[in-house]
């Protein structure tokens, strides 16, 4: 599943912009990344802390891209 050399690709494929500029609009999100990078801030956390930082990362990314009024599919 996934993309093909879809990482090596994206710096071509990719235009910064802020979040702002995409108020109003829908976005598809891969989460993945979202969840290997609470996993490893988590990492020496005991279970319960570990599970209790995804949550919260993901509520805080969820947060934001509703204060700025994007729809998440």
């Amino acid at each position: 599943m996934g993309i093909k050399n879809l990482f090596a690709s994206l710096p071509t494929l990719s235009v910064p912009t802020d979040l702002s500029r995409l108020a109003g609009k829908r976005a598809g999100i891969d989460a993945n990344g979202w969840m290997f990078q609470a996993y490893h801030a988590q990492y020496m956390s005991d279970a319960a802390q570990n599970i209790t930082g995804l949550v919260r990362m993901f509520d805080q990314r969820l947060r934001m891209l509703d204060k700025h009024r994007i729809t998440v599919l």
